[in-house]
């Protein structure tokens, strides 16, 4: 599949069994201290960070009256900030890429994850993929789009 075509594939719903069931807690897995989803919001894909405390970041959907409310959950209560949170229809995988590459923690700063890697000394495309990994079942190739990313930012 050609990367506009991952960027433009859209799932036909974003709640139902195809997705978790429930979001995994620190008695299931270590480190995982997500807060638990209210009724309303349910998960749609996860950062996982083969940190020492292996951190996660969840993406949660929300059903609205003008569409759909994402937002960016950590365990550590972390505002992350400067991702469209409010779509019309059902975000495409493209989109919610969007959404990963650009959340931050601080206005006018450089890419989030850009950050991460040089912060771990990661230097290749396998350090980088070994370390990070996007988990969906809605969106499956998000992982491409995290490689296509970084070639894109010098990384081999």
């Amino acid at each position: 599949m050609e990367k506009q075509d991952l960027k433009l594939f859209r799932p036909q719903e974003l709640f139902g069994a195809q997705n978790t069931e429930k979001i995994r807690t620190p008695h299931f897995d270590v480190g995982e201290f997500l807060p638990i989803t209210n009724h309303n919001q349910q998960e749609i894909a996860r950062i996982c960070l083969a940190s020492s405390t292996g951190d996660v970041i969840s993406i949660r959907a929300k059903k609205t009256e003008v569409g759909y409310q994402i937002k960016v959950i950590d365990e550590y209560e972390t505002e992350f900030i400067d991702y469209q949170e409010i779509y019309t229809t059902i975000p495409t995988q493209g989109e919610i890429f969007n959404i990963i590459r650009d959340m931050n923690t601080e206005s006018d700063s450089q890419y989030y994850w850009i950050q991460i890697v040089e912060m771990n000394e990661l230097k290749t495309l396998n350090e980088i993929t070994d370390f990070i990994y996007i988990d969906s079942n809605l969106y499956p190739d998000l992982n491409d789009l995290l490689i296509e990313f970084f070639s894109n930012n010098g990384y081999t």
